[in-house]
């Protein structure tokens, strides 16, 4: 995941502009290591590279200034929920990746100059101008994540199992893409620390929830500028235990 931009510096600067101080004191970060072996629940995995894989965990430490935790909550930062970011092969890729993630969704870094909710409000008007509420704005929204996702677990089920029959792969990406399970994996993933960066924790109704994962699915997408390659790292990652996609 190569890169001319140092995340992990952008991301210091601005955190050190919030807080007035070294952010070093307020963040944390922890490291989890693959296992190269797969979750026998994943029904859709036969088999994963054996080359190591890390994914980084942020975690903001007790913040006791109200002034900062106001203003990472109006940035999208919720203090309460550790965030994490996708696997990569190394320790520092993976801390790029994660520090990446976290700048994409505060709104700047990387070049991008814009928040996620001025790009959000971009395509809405774009793709969605004839629609008259919030409501189906964001059904569309979860369309295009489910449209995405199905292709991304497709294509990840085929790269695992190759030889896979037609009704064995529909099966299998189902049990990967059905509200059901993008509910338990949502749960699975706040409860174990695990959230990905921008996916918002469960509200605890399964159809709001499952909308809300396609829609995190729709803004991967748009952030990594349509391109699928580096979605499907991000989603697979984060849908699939025990899965990652080395570059």
């Amino acid at each position: 995941m190569a890169s001319s931009v140092d995340f992990v510096s952008e991301l210091h600067r601005k955190l050190q502009r919030i807080f007035g101080t070294n952010p070093d004191v307020y963040v944390q970060f922890t490291y989890e290591e693959a296992s190269s072996t797969a979750s026998s629940s994943s029904s859709a995995a036969a088999s994963f590279s054996q080359q190591p894989a890390f994914r980084c965990h942020v975690t903001l430490k007790q913040i006791d200034d109200e002034r900062i935790t106001q203003q990472l909550s109006q940035l999208g930062w919720r203090t309460d929920v550790p965030l994490c970011g996708a696997w990569c092969p190394s320790k520092k890729e993976a801390k790029q990746d994660a520090c990446r993630s976290i700048l994409l969704s505060l709104g700047g870094g990387g070049g991008t100059g814009e928040s996620l909710q001025q790009s959000h409000g971009a395509a809405s008007v774009s793709t969605t101008s004839a629609l008259h509420s919030s409501h189906d704005i964001r059904q569309v929204r979860a369309m295009q994540g489910d449209a995405v996702l199905r292709l991304v677990m497709v294509n990840y089920v085929l790269s695992v199992r190759p030889n896979i029959s037609p009704g064995d792969l529909a099966n299998a990406v189902t049990s990967i893409v059905s509200n059901e399970a993008l509910v338990k994996r949502q749960r699975d993933l706040i409860d174990r620390g695990m959230l990905p960066v921008m996916m918002p924790p469960p509200s605890g109704h399964k159809h709001q929830d499952a909308t809300a994962v396609e829609c995190w699915v729709a803004d991967i997408f748009e952030v990594e500028n349509m391109d699928m390659k580096s979605t499907a790292r991000i989603v697979v990652s984060a849908l699939v235990e025990g899965a990652y996609i080395h570059d």
